[in-house]
């Protein structure tokens, strides 16, 4: 892993192959004291785990997708849950016949390479659970 600021405010964090994506955001912005963010992010997968939200049933439906996919894009957010570091990211995966499907990011295996910026936000990202939701939601 690869991670180094690029600015003041922005850090870049390379992903190599094999790496587990969302684990290594965690495990950076809790190392790096950052707990409040913005991420983006490209690169590609071998193996990804995709969820949908249904609000009727509050509860996450996942998916496994196995194969290299191209992350054409990545974007989400760093905050709090109790106190620890927890992200909120969405991806866009397409294939080798350029369908592309999205959703939550639970877990993304890194193909050739993944490059996130990270960047840190001065206002904190502080979640807490909503019942009436089912979600772990932003703190107004």
């Amino acid at each position: 892993m690869i991670h180094e600021p690029i600015s003041p405010l922005s850090h870049i964090l390379t992903l190599p192959r094999g790496t587990e994506i969302v684990s290594s955001i965690i495990e950076y912005c809790s190392s790096h004291k950052i707990s409040s963010a913005w991420i983006s992010g490209l690169g590609s997968v071998e193996k990804a785990t995709l969820a949908l939200y249904d609000l009727n049933e509050k509860q996450y439906f996942r998916q496994e997708f196995k194969g290299v996919r191209e992350i054409a894009n990545l974007t989400g957010n760093v905050g709090l849950l109790e106190g620890k570091v927890v992200t909120h990211i969405h991806a866009i995966l397409a294939d080798q016949s350029f369908s592309a499907i999205g959703g939550h990011l639970d877990q993304g295996i890194v193909g050739a390479t993944c490059e996130i910026i990270i960047t840190p936000l001065s206002q904190p990202i502080v979640r807490e659970h909503d019942n009436k939701i089912g979600l772990n939601l932003i703190k107004p």
